[in-house]
């Protein structure tokens, strides 16, 4: 863990039919998908969305920001619709989740062209939410960072009351993670989740379920655009 090899220990434990560590065939492919939602939430978001916020102020400067930055920022968000497709892919070809819960689990095709298909629209998908997403609010922080943080917190807080709500719970559902701490820190990686990288999985009942999944993935799509225009208003206009 201390010198960063915990996401390749975990690919390992979850493919290998003799796992370093302990724990069962279930176990290691839940730390698996976690690790990779922590990684993305936590590393890959905050990342993509710096360097949007350097290339806008850049350009409020009238400097000229060098290829390689924006080849940074496109790979970012590549990266991130890749690893969101790759972990849905893993997650609903698993043999055993497909037999534990084959109501939400098996819509991949079996046949290979199709199930490609099929993960290459979830990564043009998620692609193009991240994008929208750090050039909307780097816009806005660029206007006012007050006013962009106070509306992602607003933002968060209405998913949780939403989520405790329609779940009936605010709690995250993981024996081990329904303690207070734990469950705040799951909500943050839902809500940065569901607002730039909207893992398919999280439409399962103990994340944000369907009806929230949906709701968030519409209102994520239209909220981009406002928060342009907002920021073009904070700024007077020019």
């Amino acid at each position: 863990v201390l010198l960063g090899l915990k996401p390749l220990l975990n690919e390992y434990n979850a493919l290998s039919d003799r796992p370093l560590t302990r724990g069962t065939k279930r176990d290691h492919e839940i730390a698996k998908t976690l690790t990779r939602v922590q990684l993305v939430v936590f590393q890959s978001l905050p990342q993509g969305f710096y360097q949007c916020l350097v290339l806008l102020q850049m350009a409020g400067r009238d400097e000229t920001p060098s290829w390689v930055q924006w080849a940074s920022v496109v790979s970012a968000a590549l990266s991130v619709g890749f690893v969101v497709a790759d972990t849905e892919y893993g997650v609903d070809t698993s043999a055993m989740l497909r037999v534990n819960w084959p109501t939400i689990h098996g819509y991949m095709p079996d046949n290979m062209r199709h199930a490609l298909l099929v993960s290459l629209g979830t990564f043009l998908f998620v692609s193009g939410i991240v994008s929208s997403k750090w050039v909307a609010i780097a816009t806005l922080a660029t206007t006012s960072a007050t006013f962009a943080g106070s509306w992602l917190v607003v933002e968060c807080v209405v998913l949780l009351l939403l989520r405790n709500a329609v779940e009936g719970s605010w709690r995250f559902h993981l024996h081990g993670l329904d303690a207070v701490v734990p469950s705040v820190i799951a909500h943050l990686i839902l809500y940065l989740g569901s607002i730039a990288a909207p893992f398919p999985f999280f439409r399962f009942p103990g994340y944000l379920g369907p009806y929230l999944y949906c709701a968030s993935v519409c209102y994520q799509t239209i909220a981009s655009p406002l928060v342009v225009l907002v920021a073009f208003c904070l700024d007077g206009g020019g």
